[in-house]
This record gives structure tokens, sequence and C-alpha cells, in this order.
């Protein structure tokens, strides 16, 4: 994937990171697909998942400003086998307590561990891949989603066949596995001592750090609204079967592995800026697309190729400028911001969803990750992202 210059380990560790990525943000994408098994099942209403969703992604977001100062103190390999080990041995938790009581319980404390992973591996990935760093982050990115391509049709195959409760536990199991071996990852320098309130103050001193954690929190609440309501919008709007709805969500994130793979490859042609400006404009395209195509698989189709290819994309346009902008010894913490912002303050939007769907129908919900994702175009379009306020050191 890359070219000359890298060794057999740092070859082997993008691959490891990328399985860890898919297993690790895999345990959070489970739950969407099995919604409508759920509601019939369990008798739990779409304001109530959604409110598990919210609380189970704001750990996931939230937790990440931990995971990042963690990581600057104490090592990314540390981190990453409490991340990956924890957080599968929470996933066991629902099928053990199959209930909603558990099923929120299980899920938050995957949210709160799994959101240790992010942070920890970009910051990691930032260091040791230094000349191909956006290659580096899109195939990290496209290995992780390449894993999470079979989660909805796994998920809804293990309900329909187990019961739903039982669809987390190959997943868990599969994370605590991929824990050892990062016991093996070495720090790459020393112990950060740096004061957090000014390392996190240092964050925030340009205007280039503060355009994108805007994009990634308009981002973060387009992408978790979406990700929440789709598979219910598929069923219930465009008279998808549920067995369909799950094909199309690992449709969807097949799209997304081709589209963090060329994001990587099209920032270090066009530069970053520039291939926000072209995420953010298919991402929009795709879901107005969802919403307005007359025919149910056209929209469906439109979606999941323009969305996929799209979104997917500025994650690593976003990551490689947030790297090039801030310094090693505060770029857990950075990282953490960024992912807490996207992910954390995000995550409100499930619920809102939720209740959007409720009241006005699934494509009330759709309409409104369109406009964040609208928000999120403007913004990078409307402040000049650059590399030149502060030089990475």
């Amino acid at each position: 994937m890359f070219g000359g210059g890298l060794s057999f380990n740092q070859r082997f560790l993008i691959y490891l990171l990328g399985a860890a990525h898919s297993l690790n943000h895999s345990l959070l994408l489970i739950l969407p697909p099995l919604i409508p098994i759920i509601t019939a099942s369990a008798g739990l209403s779409l304001t109530s998942l959604g409110l598990i969703a919210t609380g189970a992604s704001l750990m996931y977001g939230f937790g990440a400003l931990a995971g990042g100062v963690l990581a600057d103190r104490h090592g990314e390999g540390r981190v990453l086998v409490a991340c990956m080990g924890l957080s599968g041995a929470s996933a066991l938790i629902v099928p053990l307590a199959p209930n909603e009581i558990g099923l929120a319980v299980g899920l938050l404390s995957v949210g709160l561990w799994g959101s240790f992973y992010h942070p920890t591996a970009i910051s990691l990935i930032s260091k040791v891949y230094y000349r191909r760093r956006a290659s580096a982050l899109g195939l990290h990115g496209a290995l992780g989603h390449l894993g999470q391509v079979f989660t909805p049709v796994s998920a809804v195959g293990l309900a329909v066949a187990f019961g739903w409760p039982y669809a987390f536990m190959p997943f868990a199991f599969a994370s605590i596995v991929f824990a050892l071996p990062f016991m093996r990852v070495q720090r790459l320098e020393a112990e950060s001592k740096a004061p957090l309130l000014k390392t996190f103050k240092e964050s925030f001193r340009n205007s280039s750090l503060r355009a994108l954690f805007a994009f990634s929190f308009l981002g973060g609440l387009s992408f978790q609204a979406i990700s929440f309501i789709f598979p219910a919008y598929l069923v219930n709007v465009r008279g998808f079967s549920v067995q369909s709805a799950g094909v199309a969500g690992s449709v969807l994130l097949a799209f997304g592995v081709l589209g963090q793979f060329t994001g990587g490859r099209i920032v270090e042609r066009l530069g970053g800026r520039l291939g926000l400006v072209y995420a953010a404009s298919g991402a929009l395209l795709g879901l107005v697309g969802l919403l307005v195509a007359p025919d149910s698989v056209l929209a469906a189709g439109l979606f999941v190729v323009l969305y996929g290819l799209c979104f997917y994309a500025s994650q690593p346009a976003s990551d490689s400028l947030i790297a090039t902008l801030t310094n090693r010894e505060i770029r857990g913490l950075v990282f953490g911001i960024i992912f807490s912002v996207g992910s954390g303050l995000g995550s409100f939007s499930a619920a809102l969803a939720g209740r959007l769907s409720e009241s006005f129908g699934a494509g009330s919900a759709v309409g409104a990750a369109a406009v964040f994702e609208l928000a999120a175009l403007l913004v990078i379009l409307l402040v000049r992202v650059g590399r030149k306020d502060t030089p990475e050191s």
C-alpha cells in the first residue's frame, strides 16, 4: 500500500490498528440495524433507543479527551490494551442482561472504554508515519471500515438466528483478543509533563484549528443523526425489509472504505482544505438524494455511494491537517478534543433524530442531517484552513 522505506513492524502496525479500529467502532454499530427488531420484540421505543445511543455516543466522544491525555502521559500501547480489552468485556453485559437496563449499561460502558481508541491510534499513526501521513491515516480508516462493512448484516443475521442480545458476543470476544498485541507497542518519546490547562489553551491558538473543531462538530451532528435513523428510514419510509436495510448499511460502509483510502490520496495531491470541501459537498448531495429521489432504490443508491465516498474521505483530510497544526507532545490531547467535539457533542443528534422521527416522520431526521452537513460545508468555505499557523515540531 505504501512506497518503500517502511519496516516490517511499521507495516504490521498499520494493519493491526486497522483491525482494532474495525472492532472498536463495530461494537457501537451493532445497535442501529437491530432497532426494528428490538422495538418489535422488546417493546422499546425509538425515543428510548435514541437516548441509549446518544448516551453511548456521549461516552465515546467525551471519553476521547481522557484517552488522548492518557496516551500523551503513559504511552499509546498501554491505552490501546485497556481500550480494546475493557470495551469488549463491557459488550458482554448485553447478552448477560438482555433488557433495557443491560443494553444501556453495556453500551454506555462500551462507549466509555472504546472512546480511548481514536485519539490514541491517530496520535500514534501521526508520529510513526511522518512522510506518508495522509495515506497512512486513509489506509487505517479504510481497513477499519472494511471490517465494519459486514457489521450491520452480521448483526441482523445473528439477531434473527439467536436473538438480538447475542449479536454482540462475537464482536466482544474478538475485541478482547485484539487487545493483546498492543502490549508490545513501545513508547515513542519521553513522558509528557506539560500542564493540562496550558496544553488545552494551546490547542485553540489558531483559527485553522477552531475551524476544524466547528467542522467536526457539525459533521458529527450530521453523521450521528443519519447513522441512527438510516435503517429505520429505509424500512418505515422507503418500504425496505429489515434485512435489505441491513445490507444497505453494509454497502454504505463498503463505499466508506473506498472513501477513506482515496481521501488520504486526495489530501496529498490537492491539500486538506480542498479535500474537505469536496467531501462535505458530496455528503450533502447524498443526503438530499435520499430525501428527494422518487424511486426508493435510487434514493438509497445515491446516498450510500455519495455519502459513503465523501463523508468518510473527510476524516483523513481533517486528521492530517490537525496533525500538521499541532506539536507532538500534545497531539493526543488535541485529537481527543476534536473527537469529543465531533462524536461527543455531535451525539445529541441521535436523540434528536429519534424524537423528530416519532413526531414528524423519519424524513425530518434525514433533513436535519442535511442541514448540519450544509453548515459544515459553509464553515470550510468561509474560514481559510491552512498549515502556516503552528509549525509541526
